[in-house]
């Protein structure tokens, strides 16, 4: 293991031999267009989950309109919780190597095939702010995440000393605990299915809060510290463009904050699970 005065010089040596940004065509030939994929796509799928829940949504339910939108959200949402999960898994086990083991030129350069989920993070991004905004009315908490993994993400797709290497489990392994976070939710805003199946929300409650604690716990605390020890180095040793330096910037704060997030909701998930475990399967609420 190096030490820092070590990684500091290494960090120091790749800002300084290698381009900012990377190749110009790269970017407009397949990280751009890639960004436009995942978004149509993702559009595509809300428009298809509104028309599916629209057609079938009870006509008594209050608010209809918000609650055609918001179902189709969080449909929408576990779709691609599910597809980060299963692709960044993927790429965590067959192509990036242990984290800890890991070189620093190999954690700040990454490898081209795990940038997809960069790529997808962002088209997924760009979309839910508006509609989270307009459409579902998400709290700014929820927002600012999204532009906290916009910037992150864009450091790691776009620049050449991006820390890629972190992008599969970052922007794949993470969203895990998202899908049945999701099922939790649908419950939440359904009342009347918390009634008729108490012990199946009881256990997904419990599913989810012990997924949680264990991948955005034990697992991502130690590999953000990572991140954010040697992108801390990045963000003192570059001494290019403000543009980019804003961005790195950004990124550090950013990931700051997800890092906050994890701690704040880790806390009030481990204050559910022991009220879920005192209480019988009724009365879970």
């Amino acid at each position: 293991m190096p030490t820092l005065a070590e990684e500091y010089d290494i960090v120091k040596g790749l800002l300084e031999t290698n381009p900012v940004w990377k190749n110009a065509d790269h970017l407009r030939h397949t990280v751009y267009p890639q960004i436009a994929i995942a978004m149509l796509g993702i559009t595509s799928f809300f428009l298809l989950a509104v028309a599916v829940v629209q057609r079938n949504a009870p006509k008594h339910v209050e608010n209809r309109e918000k609650f055609i939108y918001k179902t189709s959200y969080q449909a929408t949402n576990f779709m691609v919780n599910l597809v980060f999960s299963v692709l960044g898994s993927y790429l965590y086990i067959t192509t990036v190597e242990n984290l800890r083991d890991a070189s620093v030129e190999e954690k700040a350069l990454g490898y081209d095939g795990i940038y997809i989920l960069s790529y997808i993070q962002l088209g997924y991004n760009f979309w839910a702010i508006p509609v989270g905004r307009y459409l579902v009315n998400e709290s700014i908490m929820m927002l600012l995440h999204h532009v906290a993994v916009i910037a992150c993400a864009c450091t790691c797709s776009m620049l050449t000393v991006g820390f890629g290497y972190f992008t599969p489990f970052m922007f794949g392994v993470l969203e895990i605990s998202s899908m049945p976070l999701a099922m939790v939710n649908a419950f939440k805003d359904n009342p009347s299915l918390i009634q008729k199946y108490p012990g199946f929300y009881r256990n997904i409650r419990l599913i989810f809060g012990v997924a949680f604690l264990f991948i955005r716990w034990y697992l991502f605390f130690p590999i953000m510290l990572d991140f954010l020890r040697l992108m801390g180095m990045a963000v003192i040793l570059f001494k290019g463009s403000m543009i980019v330096k804003s961005l790195m910037v950004v990124t550090w704060i950013g990931s700051s904050f997800v890092l906050f997030l994890q701690a704040f909701w880790g806390q009030l998930i481990i204050k559910g699970i022991i009220k879920t475990l005192s209480l019988g399967p009724k009365n879970v609420d």
